[in-house]
C-alpha cells in the first residue's frame, strides 16, 4: 500500500493538512473511485491483456497529493 494512504489512515485528522480535503469527503471520493472502477472494468473486459492499474485508494491518494503540491512548486 502507499505510505500516504497508510499515514491517512492512521491520523485521520490530518487529512486536510495532507490532501486539502477532510477525512470524509476522502472517504466518499473513495466510494465514488472504486464504483467508477468497477463500472470501467465491466466496459473494458474484451480479453485484452492490460497493465494492471494502481488500485483505487492508492491512486486517488496519490492524484490529490500530487494535485496539492503543484501549486507548491509553480
Amino acid at each position: 500500500m502507499c505510505i500516504v494512504l497508510d499515514y491517512i489512515q492512521k491520523y485521520p485528522l490530518r487529512t486536510k493538512q495532507i490532501l486539502g480535503i477532510s477525512y470524509e469527503q476522502y472517504q466518499s471520493l473513495l466510494v465514488s473511485a472504486i464504483a467508477r472502477h468497477k463500472e470501467l472494468e465491466n466496459l473494458t473486459s474484451s480479453g485484452k491483456p492490460r497493465a494492471e492499474p494502481l488500485a483505487p485508494p492508492t491512486c486517488s491518494a496519490l492524484f490529490l497529493l500530487i494535485w496539492r503540491m503543484l501549486g507548491t512548486y509553480k
